[in-house]
């Protein structure tokens, strides 16, 4: 069994073999990675399932469940960016991307 490295003496000695952010190598590609999600629309009826199987709601429940409240403060910037869309002439798409907003 392996045990993992420990580091030790005083706290700058320490510090001074560690590495920052740039000075480490990226990490391996993700063989998982595919590339940018591509958000699609959504009709609310996409059914939430258990494990096995089960129905247990759908996707128009948890919108109404956590998006009713349209004057929290996070949700209310979202609601005036939609509302600025269709002002002139429509969301430019159409499911909003959260980082480029």
């Amino acid at each position: 069994m392996r045990t993992a490295p420990t580091l030790q003496g005083s706290l700058p000695h320490i510090l001074g073999r560690m590495t920052t952010p740039s000075q480490q190598a990226p990490p391996p590609p993700d063989p998982a990675y595919h590339g940018p999600l591509v958000p699609t629309p959504k009709s609310g009826e996409e059914q939430i399932r258990d494990g096995h199987g089960t129905t247990r709601g759908d996707l128009l429940g948890f919108w109404r469940w956590a998006y009713s409240q349209t004057l929290d403060n996070a949700l209310r910037g979202v609601l005036a960016e939609y509302l600025v869309g269709l002002a002139l002439g429509g969301p430019d798409r159409d499911a909003r991307v959260e980082w480029d907003a």
